[in-house]
């Protein structure tokens, strides 16, 4: 007979276990979310549009306060 080793927690499908990944790097992040799709096209808007004309040269994090974290 086989003794079986107990597992402390039963394994996730992988699906779970991706969105508990993401939870948890969502915690690490000051506004406590990650940046979607959706962020970073709106400042791509921003730029292209009238009101963004007059930025140029310079790099504007997308990273929820991340950057501030070093």
């Amino acid at each position: 007979m086989r003794s079986r080793q107990a597992r402390s927690r039963p394994a996730l499908p992988a699906a779970d276990r991706f969105d508990e990944l993401l939870e948890r790097a969502a915690a690490t992040v000051p506004q406590h979310q990650l940046v979607t799709i959706e962020d970073v096209g709106g400042l791509a808007a921003f730029l292209v549009s009238d009101a963004g004309r007059h930025i140029t040269g310079t790099i504007i994090p997308v990273d929820g306060g991340q950057h501030l974290l070093g």
